[in-house]
């Protein structure tokens, strides 16, 4: 029996190795795709450059279009594949109350998974925040850089601890409810 759950978690290590894979290649392409894009134009530049450019500018815009997407399809398509394997994990991937469904049909086990994840997760990106907020104001003093993305980094820090002190106030609240 004990080499049958040690030959089940190996599989589900593996099931989830994988699937972060996945994951995390959509995400970098999806971030490239921002990158190349934004890097290639400004206002300036499209009204100043020729129509020629401006044509292939366009082809950029589409292919990232397609791109994006791509990547959404093959997210949804992996959700779908882990369905497919796990038929108790409920959702639509296309629903707006998808995470709620999808971790709702998970057991103890997995919720204290994806629970310890969010929590690391919550912490070291308020570290990794923090230093960034620091690195874009020191880029907007020494090189002007722009008051935008030391507004950006804080907004999204302060998103990030609004949201969570929210939650941990909400939580509370129904406790003693």
């Amino acid at each position: 029996m004990e080499t049958e759950d040690e030959e089940c978690d190996k599989w589900e290590y593996e099931e989830e190795r994988w699937g972060g894979i996945l994951v995390n290649l959509g995400v970098v392409s999806q971030v490239l795709c921002f990158v190349i894009l934004s890097t290639g134009y400004s206002i300036r530049y499209i009204q100043e450059v020729s129509d020629q450019r401006r044509g292939q500018f366009l082809v950029s815009c589409i292919i990232f279009i397609i791109c994006y997407f791509y990547n959404a399809i093959a997210q949804t398509r992996y959700v779908k594949l882990v369905q497919k394997i796990h038929p108790e994990k409920q959702g639509d991937p296309f629903s707006k109350g998808f995470q709620k469904e999808f971790l709702g049909s998970c057991d103890e086990a997995e919720k204290e998974v994806i629970y310890k994840s969010a929590y690391h997760t919550y912490v070291m990106m308020q570290r990794t925040i923090g230093i960034l907020l620091v690195i874009t104001m020191l880029l907007h003093l020494f090189f002007n850089t722009g008051l935008l993305a030391v507004i950006v980094v804080g907004v999204i820090y302060l998103v990030s601890t609004f949201s969570y002190t929210h939650s941990c106030v909400q939580l509370r609240k129904r406790k003693i409810s």
